[in-house]
């Protein structure tokens, strides 16, 4: 989820800490470029919110919510989720998928968020 008003971060993370609730918060990262490569290559085509909030966002996160920043540029999906398991102190089960499998149920989860 990106959350870039601090009014709505400050909610919503007091809430979820007033609950009880282990919270471990990571930004992930890219640069301008790479977030407009990667949102290319969504079936949403045109000038979509994202695409019209990058800079806003960038800034948020340069400036206003800092929490632990892991640079994405350079790192497939799985390097993100081992990083992110390795800073919570999780250990994750072995992915026993294939190659394939995961492409097929990634893709499927693509087209399930298109708006």
């Amino acid at each position: 989820m990106t959350i870039v008003n601090p009014q709505y971060y400050d909610e919503i993370i007091q809430r979820l800490l007033d609950d009880g609730a282990p919270l471990k918060h990571f930004i992930l990262y890219a640069s301008k470029a790479t977030l407009l490569k990667r949102l290319n290559k969504r079936f949403e085509g045109g000038r979509t919110w994202a695409k019209r909030n990058i800079d806003r966002c960038i800034h948020a996160f340069d400036h206003v919510i800092t929490e632990t920043k892991i640079m994405t540029d350079e790192k497939s999906i799985d390097d993100v989720v081992e990083e992110i398991a390795a800073k919570s102190g999780i250990t994750l089960l072995p992915d026993k998928r294939g190659r394939i499998k995961k492409e097929i149920d990634r893709a499927v989860a693509m087209i399930k968020h298109i708006r």
